[in-house]
């Protein structure tokens, strides 16, 4: 499952744990959870195969949220996790991932938590280790 290997990623990468003291969710963070943190979603997953199977391989589209109380901040945390996924390649829990590439970013402001988001979208190519 590549959710899991994302959260061990980048909870143990020095640069972004520094930051977010391993405060990474999947979906929605905690009620009242002090940010720093980040927030990922599988946004879609696309499979390709020919006539005969199917690839091994599926792309991955995830967005990463980065939520803090400055802009600052946010843009600093975004900029661990970008250092921290693009361009790895190997395995990643259970997975193995061929590719990771960043498809572009936004930056907002969540006014009612009053708190800064820098949102990254990336695409994953990856495969379970154990098919």
């Amino acid at each position: 499952m590549i959710e899991q290997g994302l959260t061990t990623r980048l909870t143990a990468d020095s640069g972004l744990s520094g930051l977010i003291a391993g405060r990474v969710y999947a979906l929605i963070a905690p009620q009242k959870v002090a940010p720093p943190f980040v927030v990922f979603t599988k946004i879609s997953e696309v499979a390709t195969g020919g006539y005969c199977a199917q690839d091994p391989m599926v792309q991955s589209v995830f967005q990463f949220d980065c939520y803090a109380t400055t802009y600052l901040l946010a843009t600093q945390v975004a900029a661990a996790l970008r250092a921290a996924l693009i361009d790895f390649r190997g395995p990643m829990g259970d997975a193995h991932v061929g590719s990771i590439r960043q498809e572009g970013e936004a930056q907002l402001l969540d006014p009612e938590p009053g708190l800064f988001r820098v949102s990254t979208t990336m695409f994953i190519w990856h495969s379970n280790l154990t098919e």
